[in-house]
């Protein structure tokens, strides 16, 4: 596990391919998202939007698209987020601040007022 985390320390191109090869084993995956959040790329982004179906990795994975995003100045594709907006709405309710504004954040991504409590909306 030391290991994984490592290879997020190192960071690099080579570095990311092996990280995003640990998301594919089970045992690795949460430790792989954290080192991808150290290490990724706006080319991650798309590695952890896939995770974003998962509902124990879910949160973990918001969380590392966003601290990437927000360090690389890139806006991700709103289809990542599209399907799980019912979930930022609640995210965004969450007495834990950091939760909530990712929920906000990914909300805004998603770009579907649909779903958005109407005292959001413009």
């Amino acid at each position: 596990m030391a290991a994984v985390y490592s290879l997020g320390e190192i960071g690099g191109d080579a570095s990311l391919n092996l990280l995003y090869e640990c998301l594919q084993r089970e045992k690795f995956r949460e430790i792989a998202i954290a080192a991808i959040e150290l290490a990724g790329n706006k080319g991650s982004i798309r590695h952890l939007a896939a995770l974003l179906d998962h509902e124990v990795l879910r949160e973990r994975a918001l969380k590392a698209i966003i601290k990437i995003a927000d360090r690389e100045g890139v806006r991700p594709q709103p289809e990542f987020f599209q399907y799980i907006v019912p979930l930022l709405i609640e995210m965004s309710g969450s007495p834990d601040p950091e939760m909530k504004r990712h929920g906000f954040i990914a909300l805004a991504w998603s770009e579907d007022v649909r779903d958005f409590p109407r005292s959001w909306r413009p």
